[in-house]
């Protein structure tokens, strides 16, 4: 079976949009004397994870004893999450698409895209915007943003000038910037992965770099960075091989790489562990049920659940629940038939929470899925906007309603009750 590339269109188009331009350079060469990455796949080990015994009183996410994990599907009929939609305040920006966004406790803060290079920081309890100071690096697209605690870090991307390796951290306290260092070698990368360990910025390798549309670069392994001594180090390349769509998600046994290959529908599954530096091959859970959306990380879970509505009938029950406290599968609740949910699924704590036209929620302690209020007009519905929890609502600004659309300047607030 064969699956759709449901992921990343409207990124690749932007993308393509900047590196088409006149003078751009599509990836740098290597600095003289740079180190490269290593290219070919890590020996790693292998193992297995089993489906969860549903004779266990263990549940994934919560203690709740009344709540065990089962490889089977739940058949609970489909409720309605309470909540209501509003909208933003005018942002002092321009609207863009492709940027990104993160959570600092207070506030969410907004930088990159297509649009021009400043940023914004909003605050939900006050509806209220403020700019923040000008990057000490280029504007891009399809870069990543990580909060440390007190830093946010973006890295990577791609600008006017081709695919980049810069990078800089932004104090919100302080409302400053400084520049990161930059890694040697050929590592500049787009559309990329990256995770906040506690202590480091692990950036996911293994990133194809096209030099056009039709062709293809040099595969390149990962990155680590370590802010308090402003350091890089290479991370082995994974042993998956060459995945065209690839995430990474951080949990306490390590970083989880999963994805599928170019072409055939061919998943994979790994673990890094970055004190020991080695990977290890999950297999055993039933990856090919999944249909590739971003996988959303809880305290004691990967939830590797279908956001997007089944195209056929033999495309699987809707992924799985990867339980990464006793590393066990578990099979979802049959998602809602007609979802149209559109944007990146957030954590809330207690449920998964997927805006877009015909939102949905996923309860995994409960395994029951729940429908969002629709939204006003076609509030929610737009490509190319992360979606951020903060705290205790869901934030979306910019994006566009479709790829060729240009970008909007609203934002969209659920408050579930």
């Amino acid at each position: 079976m064969t699956r759709p590339t449901r992921r990343r269109s409207g990124m690749v188009a932007l993308v393509a949009a900047c590196l088409l331009l006149p003078g751009s350079a599509w990836a740098q060469s290597p600095s003289p004397g740079a180190s490269t990455p290593g290219t070919s796949p890590t020996p790693a080990s292998t193992r297995e994870v089993p489906a969860c015994e549903s004779s266990s009183t263990e549940a994934v996410v919560s203690p709740d004893p009344s709540a065990a994990a089962s490889p089977e599907a739940s058949s609970a009929p489909i409720g309605r999450l309470r909540g209501r939609w509003t909208r933003m305040s005018e942002a002092p920006i321009k609207a863009r698409s492709g940027h990104s966004v993160i959570w600092t406790g207070t506030e969410a803060i907004y930088w990159g895209g297509d649009g021009p290079g400043s940023g914004a920081a909003y605050d939900p309890g006050r509806d209220t915007w403020r700019r923040i100071a000008r990057a000490p690096i280029s504007k891009r697209v399809g870069h990543t943003a990580v909060w440390t605690g007190s830093e946010m870090i973006v890295w990577g991307g791609a600008g006017r000038r081709g695919v980049l390796r810069s990078g800089a951290a932004y104090d919100p306290a302080t409302d400053t910037w400084r520049r990161i260092a930059t890694p040697e070698g050929p590592v500049a990368r787009y559309a990329h992965e990256a995770v906040w360990t506690g202590s480091l910025m692990l950036i996911d390798g293994r990133q194809r770099l096209r030099r056009d549309p039709g062709g293809s670069g040099p595969v390149i392994g990962g990155l680590a960075y370590d802010p308090a001594s402003d350091s890089w180090t290479a991370i082995p390349p994974d042993p998956l091989g060459d995945l065209d769509t690839r995430w990474i998600a951080w949990t306490d046994g390590g970083m989880l790489l999963v994805g599928y290959g170019v072409g055939p529908w061919e998943p994979g599954m790994a673990l890094f562990d970055p004190v020991t530096t080695t990977w290890t091959v999950l297999t055993g859970a039933p990856l090919g049920s999944w249909d590739g959306s971003r996988p959303t990380t809880t305290p004691d879970a990967v939830l590797m659940v279908d956001i997007h509505p089944p195209r056929d009938a033999d495309e699987g029950p809707g992924g799985f629940v990867l339980d990464t406290v006793r590393w066990c599968w578990r099979t979802p609740g049959s998602i809602p038939p007609n979802n149209t949910a559109n944007l990146e699924a957030v954590w809330t704590g207690s449920l998964l929470i997927a805006p877009g036209l015909r939102g949905l929620a996923y309860d995994p302690v409960a395994d029951t899925w729940s429908r969002l209020p629709r939204a006003p007009g076609d509030l929610a519905f737009r490509e190319d906007s992360p979606s951020v929890w903060a705290g205790d609502r869901v934030l979306i600004w910019s994006g566009r309603r479709g790829e060729s659309a240009p970008p909007l300047r609203d934002g969209a607030v659920f408050i579930p009750r």
